[in-house]
């Protein structure tokens, strides 16, 4: 599971640096390639996403045990639906002062922060089989902000 966390969060960062790079590059007037690259990114961008919230889901069910877990599982969705308002909140600002490259730029910029977060979060798995868990809340905390970030 911990692999693959960072798996999917750095699929996720090279999708949407595609996508970026897509409004990047300088095509022939006309051409339908920056199209073709921007599909290309979403589609990488989708082959880490849904499979990362499996991710994520496993991480909260194996840290967590009844009531807990109800809990902790209403925070990881309401989380995902924070990242969707905040990307609204801090995109469009950013495009309409810098551009909607920027903004696209700066949206892998927060992925490449959300899979560093990630190889954290493995670590403090691996630290938590250690020491039964010790960790969990902060882990938890750090997982709900990896998440978050690949979601803005």
């Amino acid at each position: 599971v911990r692999r693959a966390a960072v798996i999917f969060c750095s699929l996720i960062a090279l999708g949407t640096a595609i996508v970026a790079l897509s409004t990047t590059i300088h095509f022939s007037e006309g051409s339908l390639m920056p199209f073709y690259v921007a599909i290309v990114g979403r589609f990488v961008f989708g082959l880490g996403g849904e499979s990362l919230t499996v991710t994520q889901n496993t991480f909260v069910a194996r840290w967590f045990s009844g009531a807990e877990l109800a809990t902790a599982f209403a925070i990881c969705l309401s989380f995902s639906r924070i990242g969707s308002a905040l990307n609204f909140a801090v995109e469009k600002p950013i495009a309409n002062s810098l551009g909607f490259s920027y903004a696209l730029w700066a949206s892998a910029v927060f992925c490449v922060v959300s899979t560093l977060a990630g190889l954290l979060l493995s670590k403090l798995d691996k630290m938590g089989e250690i020491f039964i868990y010790p960790l969990r809340y902060f882990s938890f905390i750090l997982m709900c902000d990896t998440f978050i970030t690949t979601i803005i």
